[in-house]
């Protein structure tokens, strides 16, 4: 694994400001596991966020969560379930979680304050 050492000279942004900068999926050759790389802009406060996989049919092949990022640049690998149709889709999104009363914590999706979504698009090579 990397160390990430951030540059001083790299602006750091508030959360309203947090960009996704690169995102990108490099399919491994077995056909069921997927390397995702994600860069984002450097953050005062932590962001939270997703990755997923769809295939062509839009079903969900695999998913991760991370909460309060430690770092800008990520990398996952994601094990695919499900039928691998061509082309695949690559979605990530990067968000906050605004503070609520407990009467409002049921709809935890209300509470995100999403600052950037990004997708990209890919081919697996089945295996021979």
């Amino acid at each position: 694994m990397e160390a990430f050492f951030r540059d001083p000279n790299e602006p750091v942004f508030p959360p309203q400001e947090v960009r996704i900068k690169a995102l990108r999926a490099e399919p491994r050759p077995d056909g069921q596991r997927v390397r995702v790389f994600l860069h984002i802009t450097a953050f005062q406060k932590r962001p939270s966020g997703e990755v997923r996989i769809l295939n062509a049919l839009g079903d969900e092949l695999a998913s991760a969560n991370f909460i309060e990022a430690l770092s800008p640049r990520m990398e996952f690998t994601l094990h695919l379930r499900g039928e691998v149709l061509n082309p695949h889709r690559l979605q990530a999104r990067i968000f906050y979680i605004q503070e609520q009363n407990q009467e409002e914590q049921a709809e935890i999706e209300n509470a995100l304050m999403v600052v950037d979504q990004a997708q990209t698009d890919f081919d697996i090579l089945l295996p021979s």
